[in-house]
């Protein structure tokens, strides 16, 4: 009995351990992007814009006729064919400065222009 008590807390010692570490990993993957320029809203590598809890608090409200199936076609008049071509346009903006997006319904192929400040990705962002 004290043999299997023995092996039970080394193998939740080694769960814990392992938690710990990739809770390190996560909080480092997060935070790299602390200070950089994003759009203020995730766009998927398709371009595809995710769902709107993913965006910064600033830009809710400009979010609010984003629907499912849009996908960003332009960034400035430039046109992006991937994530982070979007992500890499908005990168080179200072914080605030309104860009303009494209933005494609995939389902009608109707297009819309939207407006949003970018912004800068900072912890109170990330959760």
């Amino acid at each position: 009995m004290k043999n299997r008590n023995t092996k039970i807390r080394f193998f939740c010692s080694i769960g814990l351990l392992i938690s710990f570490v990739m809770v390190v990993f996560a909080y480092r993957a997060v935070f790299q992007f602390e200070g950089s320029v994003w759009p203020g809203f995730a766009v998927r590598s398709n371009t595809a814009v995710a769902l709107r809890i993913f965006a910064a608090p600033a830009v809710q409200k400009d979010l609010e006729n984003i629907r499912l199936g849009m996908r960003v076609t332009h960034v400035e008049d430039l046109a992006v064919s991937s994530g982070q071509d979007v992500y890499r346009a908005v990168g080179a903006l200072r914080p605030g400065t309104p860009v303009n997006y494209t933005l494609e319904n995939m389902m009608t192929g109707a297009t819309s222009i939207l407006t949003v400040p970018a912004q800068e990705f900072s912890q109170a962002v990330a959760y």
